[in-house]
Order: C-alpha cells, then structure tokens, then sequence
C-alpha cells in the first residue's frame, strides 16, 4: 500500500490591518483589510449608526479571489439592519418574470381577516 501526501496550501497573510474604535461605550471593528500571497483579498469598514433607540452596526465591505479558470471575482456587500447586501457578477440578479409576478400578486391580493376558528 501507497500513501501520497497531498501537500496543502495555506495562504500567507502578507497585509493585515484592524483597527479597534471605541464610541461612548461601544466598540466596533472600525477597518479591516488582508491580502494572502496567493492574491485574495478582503476589507471591511463597520461604523454605528443609531436606528431609532438602537445602535446598529453598518459594515461596507468585500473581497476578491482568482477563479479557478483565472477570472478575478469580486464581491462588494453592505450589512446593515436591513440584512446583507452583496453585488458582484457572480452574484445571479432577480430575473424580470420574478419581480412581474411579485408585482401582480401585490397588486392584485386582497388581505384576508383572520378569524378564530375552532379546531377539534
């Protein structure tokens, strides 16, 4: 019996920059960016925001790698309290037959009561 030992890549951190920010008596990761010696990279810039009696974080971010067919791909996102939002030609869009569907059913539903019924 043969064993092969596969030896595995690990990327080499080359660039890392955080930065700790203190508001009043929050903390948030304020910037963030890393670069491997294999060519990805990331970065990231959180700020606080205040939404209504909260303080929500909002993060502006992305990151980009080489396919494996030698693309570049680059994903550029927001998360805030809305939800995560990302961008990128990767990322598939909403087709048109979806959005026409969502608009015909808001358009034409009519909310029905709710009514307490009993079950046995």
């Amino acid at each position: 019996m043969t064993f092969v030992l596969l030896k595995t890549m690990i990327p080499r951190v080359i660039n890392n920059i955080p930065k700790l920010v203190e508001i009043g008596k929050y903390k948030s990761l304020q910037t963030f960016l890393y670069e491997t010696a294999d060519g990805i990279k990331a970065y990231e810039k959180g700020t606080l925001k205040e939404v209504g009696k909260e303080v929500v974080e909002v993060v502006e971010g992305g990151y980009e790698y080489t396919d494996p067919d030698g693309k570049l791909v680059s994903i550029k996102y927001i998360a805030d309290e809305t939800g995560f939002h990302p961008t990128g030609d990767i990322i598939p869009l909403e087709p048109n037959w979806v959005k026409n569907q969502l608009k015909f059913i808001e358009e034409h539903s009519t909310p029905q009561p709710l009514t307490a019924e009993k079950t046995t």
